[in-house]
């Protein structure tokens, strides 16, 4: 499994609760398991000074706020996150469709009051984060990475390394501007942790392979090609088809070109 940020804690969790579950994992991030007793520990007040968002939806102004600016609100924490990273309206605006969802404004309110013993979680799973209350070890063969330009909070990758006991590496990208959002950056393919234990990469080498980027009509999704990219992926070819917006030609042109630029190597784009 594979996992970023919220992702990664998720990832964390299953790998920890059902490691029958998971044969390795890799994920961009710290050790994420949390608890509302390790929420409400008091940090620095420069520690304290980089969670100010929590406090702030921590407030019925919050929730309003972040529910009317929620787009200006993630582009503030992405500047933040990734100072380096000089992204584009274009590659924002792909993400700032899902803040649009409307579950989101709640869901984010509830996990950080949550996290600040603000808000009940589900009674259901009260035994599972009792379980999880107690920090449990990850087993499985893991790798963790982390960008050298990281501008969210994160612990020391010493401060957690004993919470995994099995095959372990944590690996710093350098040179490359990567802050936390660095899934969305251009990359080389992750490194995979097998089930056996054995850390390896797919490539060893800075060269990026072929990229087929198929790009669906007007009156279709990126599903449409799926039979089609079935066959080339068959041929060992990576590819990706990017949910087009559907919002007029200069618009769409702007997100296909951003969409093209982020990809680090040769870009062969198929049109419908």
């Amino acid at each position: 499994m594979a996992g970023f940020d919220w992702g990664a804690r998720t990832v964390d969790i299953v790998a920890a609760l059902c490691p029958e579950r998971c044969n390795a994992l890799v994920a961009v991030s710290e050790y994420l398991i949390g608890s509302q007793a390790a929420g409400n520990l008091p940090l620095l007040p420069q520690a304290e000074l980089q969670w100010w968002y929590q406090y702030y939806f921590a407030t019925e102004r919050g929730r309003v706020g972040y529910g009317k600016y929620r787009h200006d609100f993630a582009k503030l924490i992405w500047h933040t996150a990734s100072p380096k990273w000089n992204f584009d309206d274009a590659t924002f605006d792909r993400s700032a469709e899902s803040f649009d969802n409307p579950d989101h404004v709640d869901i984010v309110i509830h996990n950080y009051r949550w996290r600040l013993g603000l808000a009940e979680g589900e009674a259901e799973y009260d035994a599972l984060e009792n379980r999880l209350a107690e920090g449990p070890v990850i087993t499985v063969p893991a790798i963790r990475l982390e960008g050298d330009a990281n501008g969210a909070p994160h612990p020391d990758p010493s401060a957690y390394a004993k919470k995994f006991t099995g095959r372990y590496s944590h690996r710093t990208i350098e040179r490359a501007a990567l802050g936390t959002t660095f899934p969305r950056k251009p990359r080389r393919p992750l490194p995979r942790p097998s089930s056996n234990g054995i850390l390896i990469s797919k490539t060893a080498t800075d060269t990026a392979p072929l990229t087929v980027v198929f790009v669906h009509g007007a009156f279709a999704d990126a599903s449409s090609w799926n039979g089609v990219i079935q066959r080339v992926q068959a041929a060992g070819i990576q590819v990706t088809a990017p949910a087009i917006p559907l919002r007029g030609i200069a618009h769409d042109s702007a997100y296909v070109a951003s969409f093209l630029n982020q990809e680090p190597g040769p870009v062969l784009a198929v049109g419908h």
